[in-house]
C-alpha cells in the first residue's frame, strides 16, 4: 500500500491511540531489557560460555528494541490519529517507520524461535535423540518462512522507498502476495509454537524427577501459548493492511506485534531467570539457617556462661562458708569433675580447685589424689580463725 492522499471525512473526530501503542511499548522494553541482561550476566557470573541460542536471543533483543523505537516514532509523528488530520510529511514518516517495523518484528520473532530451538537441542538432543531432526526441521521451516515473507516485504516496490514517498519514480506490486506469506508465516509460526509450548510434557514427562520440577519446567514452556494466542488472534486484523487509513486502522494490528515479539523474549529468557531466582532463594535459605545456627551458638554460649558463673559463686560461697565434714577422709579429682570418697558433704558436691603446688598432689594415672587431714571444727571455734585457717588450705582459687 503506497502512501496515498485521502478525501476529508468531516464527520471523523481528531483522537489518539498513542497511549495503546506507548505504554506496552515502554513496559515490555524495560522487561526484554531487564529479562535478557540478566540472563547474559547470570551465565556470565555461572563462568558458563555463552552459547549460541544466547547470540541468537542478542539479535532478537536487537531487532525487538529497534521496533519499539520505531512505534515510538511513528506515534510522535501521528501513528495512532486518522490519516487525513496529518500533514504530508508526517504520513511518509509514518509509512516509513510501520514498513521498516514489519521487518523488524519478522527477524526479532525468527532469532527468538532460533534460540529456543538451539536450547532445547543443548539440553535434550542428548536425551531423546530422535527429537534432534525433527527440532532441526522445526528450524528450517522457521528460516524459510521468516525469510519468505522478508523477500515478499522487499518487493512491494522498487525501489523500496517508493512506498512512502510517491515522488520517487518505481513502481508497486500488488499487496495480495505479501498478504497470503504474512498469513503463511503466521500460521507455520503458531505451529511451532504450540510445539515448543507443549513437546516437553512428553519428552520430560517420561523423565525420573520429582513432580515439583516437572511442573515447573513445564510451566516455563508451556507459557509459550500465550505467544501463539497473540499471533493467531493478530490474522483478525490483518485485512487492515488494505485500509487507505493506515495510521488509524493498523494500530490493533501493531499492538499485537509489540505483545507477540515481546513476550516471546522474555519467556525465551525464563528458563534462566528461574535458575538464577532458584540459586538465590538457595542463598536465602542457607543465610537464614546460618543466622538461626549462629543465635543458637550464641545463646548456648550465653547459658554456658551462666552456669560457669553459678560455679563460681557456688565455689565462693564454700570457700566462705565451708560446710560441714562429718568425718575424716580424701578425695580424687579428676580435672573439673570430682569424685567424694570417704566422706558425704551435708548438701554441697561441686568442683574445687586444687592448688597446682601442693606437695601432696601426686599424679596417678592422670589424674591428681590429694591426701589431706581435716580438722573438725567446733560450733564455738571463732569464725576468724575458721576463715584463715580455710584459706591455707583452698586458696587461691585458679
Amino acid at each position: 500500500m503506497a502512501a496515498v492522499n485521502i478525501q476529508f471525512d468531516p464527520n471523523l473526530v481528531d483522537e489518539s491511540k498513542s497511549l495503546e501503542i506507548l505504554v506496552p511499548a515502554t513496559i515490555l522494553t524495560i522487561l526484554i531489557v531487564s529479562s535478557t541482561t540478566t540472563r547474559l550476566l547470570t551465565k556470565l557470573y555461572l563462568r558458563r560460555r555463552l552459547g549460541i541460542e544466547d547470540y541468537f536471543i542478542i539479535v532478537g533483543l536487537a531487532f525487538n528494541l529497534t521496533g519499539n523505537i520505531l512505534e515510538m516514532r511513528c506515534v510522535h509523528n501521528g501513528f495512532g490519529r486518522h490519516l487525513q488530520f496529518l500533514t504530508m510529511r508526517q504520513r511518509r514518516v509514518v509509512r516509513k517507520f510501520t514498513q521498516y517495523d514489519i521487518m523488524c518484528a519478522g527477524v526479532s520473532i525468527w532469532a527468538v524461535k532460533m534460540s529456543i530451538s538451539f536450547f532445547i537441542l543443548t539440553y535434550l538432543a542428548n536425551v531423546h535423540r530422535r527429537f534432534k531432526w525433527f527440532i532441526y526441521g522445526l528450524m528450517v521451516m522457521s528460516t524459510l518462512a521468516s525469510f519468505g515473507q522478508l523477500i515478499a516485504w522487499g518487493l512491494q516496490a522498487r525501489p523500496l522507498e517508493k512506498l512512502w514517498n510517491p515522488e520517487v519514480p518505481g513502481t508497486i506490486a500488488s499487496p495480495h502476495p505479501l498478504f497470503v506469506v504474512h498469513i503463511t508465516t503466521t500460521v507455520i509460526g503458531g505451529i511451532i509454537d504450540v510445539f515448543y509450548a507443549l513437546s516437553p510434557i512428553y519428552i520430560i514427562g517420561r523423565l525420573q524427577m520429582r513432580l515439583r520440577r516437572k511442573i515447573t519446567i513445564l510451566s516455563l514452556t508451556g507459557s509459550g501459548i500465550v505467544i501463539f494466542i497473540l499471533s493467531i488472534t493478530r490474522l483478525i486484523f490483518v485485512k487492515t493492511f488494505f485500509d487507505l487509513d493506515y495510521s488509524w486502522s493498523l494500530c490493533e494490528q501493531f499492538i499485537f506485534s509489540i505483545f507477540e515479539r515481546n513476550l516471546a523474549e522474555f519467556v525465551a529468557d525464563l528458563p534462566v531467570l528461574y535458575h538464577l531466582l532458584r540459586r538465590i532463594s538457595e542463598r536465602l535459605e542457607g543465610l537464614k539457617a546460618s543466622l538461626k545456627g549462629r543465635n543458637n551458638e550464641a545463646k548456648n554460649r550465653s547459658d554456658s556462661s551462666k552456669e560457669n558463673e553459678f560455679s563460681l559463686v557456688t565455689i565462693g560461697a564454700a570457700v566462705t562458708h565451708p560446710p560441714r565434714i562429718a568425718a575424716l577422709g580424701g578425695f580424687r579429682a579428676y580435672g573439673r569433675n570430682a569424685q567424694i570418697s570417704g566422706f558425704e558433704a551435708e548438701a554441697f558436691e561441686d568442683e574445687l580447685p586444687l592448688r597446682e603446688d601442693s606437695p601432696h598432689a601426686p599424679e596417678e594415672n592422670g589424674a591428681i589424689v590429694v591426701k589431706t587431714d581435716v580438722d573438725v571444727w567446733s560450733e564455738n571455734e571463732n569464725s576468724q580463725a575458721r576463715e584463715e585457717r580455710n584459706k591455707s588450705i583452698i586458696w587461691p582459687l585458679e
